[in-house]
């Protein structure tokens, strides 16, 4: 039986487990952890997590995206590829996405926010976006 005092970490590790559920870890001490009488509480320190999901999809329609280079003269119309995207990931690719329309995609540009949780949108040279096409703006 192994006894746990204050201070004592206890390290739970499923990079080798082979499962095909999604969710839920479930980890089996070889010994049971004997806490005594008392009551304990327990604090999570350190976290590595992953996610898989995709977050630009046609299942969240968040897809499209309309903008304008010359001021809402004329609109163009984008289809953001699925994927998993940071932030800057999706800047990148509507960039690369307004380039290939033969406009200049550096003129628009998605910052993140880290105090609100937000993404700013900065255009220049009169470039127009419309978020309305899709969720995108969810």
């Amino acid at each position: 039986m192994a006894f746990v005092t204050s201070g004592f970490p206890i390290t739970i590790d499923s990079s080798q487990l082979n499962t095909t559920t999604t969710e839920g870890i479930t980890v089996t001490f070889p010994t049971p952890l004997f806490l005594g009488e008392d009551r304990y509480e327990l604090a999570l320190i350190k976290v590595m997590l992953w996610y898989s999901w995709y977050n630009i999809s046609a299942q969240f329609n968040n897809q499209l995206l309309a903008y304008s280079p010359n001021g809402g003269v004329t609109w163009k119309q984008i289809t953001i590829i699925p994927g998993q995207y940071s932030i800057d990931q999706l800047s990148d690719r509507i960039q690369a996405l307004i380039d290939a329309n033969g406009d200049t995609g550096s003129n628009v540009s998605l910052v993140p926010d880290y105090a609100t949780l937000s993404i700013q949108i900065v255009l220049l040279n009169n470039y127009q976006l419309d978020l309305t096409q899709s969720n995108l703006y969810q």
